[in-house]
């Protein structure tokens, strides 16, 4: 699932130009600036450094989020399997047409889950 509330800034780092050109072997052309990308989240009062690369089951901060995500995976994984296990299943009439309405019953549910996560 998405996050919402995450961002990415960008930070210029600043190494030692000797340090650079002693391990590189040569004088670094922008005198040891590196400009990299770090994630925020917004969702904090002083946007703090997050590393959950915008998925929610990962939330470093909000246990919540995390694990309502996981279940919402978790249900959306089995009904699916579920689903699946149905259509493939062998059988009379009879136990073929109560499997479609299950199966019926399940593609509903999965919806519904879909909806929620958004």
């Amino acid at each position: 699932m998405k996050c919402n509330a995450y961002h990415t800034r960008k930070r210029n780092r600043y190494l030692d130009p000797t340090t650079v050109a002693h391990l590189t072997g040569k004088w670094p052309e922008n005198n040891g600036t590196i400009e990299e990308e770090y994630g925020v989240c917004y969702g904090t009062k002083e946007c703090d450094e997050c590393s959950c690369g915008g998925d929610r089951v990962r939330c470093d901060f909000y246990p919540k989020v995390s694990l309502k995500s996981r279940v919402l995976e978790s249900c959306e994984t089995r009904l699916i399997q579920a689903k699946d296990n149905l259509l493939y299943s062998k059988g009379n009439d009879d136990t073929l047409r109560k499997k479609r309405n299950q199966v019926e019953v399940c593609e509903y549910i999965l919806e519904a889950v879909k909806q929620y996560k958004e």
